[in-house]
């Protein structure tokens, strides 16, 4: 398994399990995780809050990444993203979305997702 393949295993569990630790201790202290719907968080607080808040509205996430490429400095893998959500008007509802995740890499961390 390649170093960006653990990266991504490791990613993938802590989102799933709301591993707030799990997935700020992959990134540098300064790291930046890029969210499509709400912007950007720098740093493991805010990168653990992110994740937190992704949490009270949703349940049962399930992220797949696929194809993983990079040379060490540079990753880039396809993915399913989902989840159940648990807001008012939704709850109970899936959610499925496909998309193209970038990760840079410094020392074998995460600098910006």
């Amino acid at each position: 398994m390649s170093e960006l393949e653990q990266i991504i295993a490791k990613f993938t569990k802590a989102v799933e399990a709301n591993d707030g630790r799990g997935l700020t201790d992959l990134f540098t202290p300064d790291g930046t995780y890029v969210d499509y719907f709400f912007g950007p968080f720098t740093g493991p607080d805010a990168i653990a809050g992110m994740l937190a808040h992704f949490h009270e509205d949703a349940r049962d996430y399930k992220w797949t990444f696929f194809d993983p490429i990079g040379d060490g400095k540079v990753g880039y893998a396809r993915y399913m993203f989902s989840y159940v959500s648990t807001m008012k008007d939704s709850a109970g509802r899936a959610v499925v979305f496909e998309g193209m995740s970038c990760f840079k890499l410094k020392d074998g961390k995460i600098s910006h997702y």
